[in-house]
């Protein structure tokens, strides 16, 4: 199974943290489970966020701001998921015509 860990952020994190992050999913999940660190695009309130947290004053807009971008990485998550799902079913529909044809 391969799960996405969706940062709230579209700020990447160190190369380090991240191997950190991942070990410590795997360290929770089923075995042959992968994760993949996902972060979502910046559309347009990065530099708003950054203004707002450099003054400290978070006040619950950096939420609004994120959510399109999340709701966005999560729908083509979900397309990719079902390119991945239709093309194995193809692949497998194919092998198993082309196993007994040749038997």
């Amino acid at each position: 199974m391969r799960i996405m860990f969706l940062n709230h952020s579209f700020v990447r994190h160190s190369p380090e943290l991240e191997a950190h992050i991942k070990k410590l999913l795997t360290s929770y999940a089923s075995p042959g489970t992968t994760f993949e660190l996902a972060y979502p695009e910046d559309l347009g309130g990065g530099e708003v966020l950054s203004h707002l947290e450099e003054r400290k004053a978070l006040s619950g807009l950096h939420h609004i701001l994120e959510t399109p971008a999340l709701v966005k990485k999560a729908i083509e998550a979900e397309a990719e998921a079902e390119r991945v799902s239709i093309t194995t079913v193809i692949n497998r529909a194919v092998a198993s015509y082309l196993a007994r044809m040749s038997t």
